[in-house]
């Protein structure tokens, strides 16, 4: 289950910009930045859908 307040970046998104596809991921991950970075572990796991039946997935650990 993911948590809610987890959403808020990508609702933001697709609330400003509407549905840009796998493109979306991206400016999900600029929202999230701009509100302080990650919490936690502080690893972004990003993951996207593209046209046809193409998934793409990418981790990316930020250690301070």
């Amino acid at each position: 289950m993911v948590a809610p307040h987890s959403l808020e970046a990508s609702t933001r998104v697709l609330h400003n910009y509407g549905n840009m596809s796998s493109a979306s991921v991206l400016f999900a991950l600029e929202e999230t930045l701009k509100d302080g970075g990650p919490n936690g572990d502080g690893d972004f796991w990003l993951i996207s859908f593209g046209a046809g039946f193409s998934a793409h997935c990418c981790r990316i650990g930020a250690h301070g």
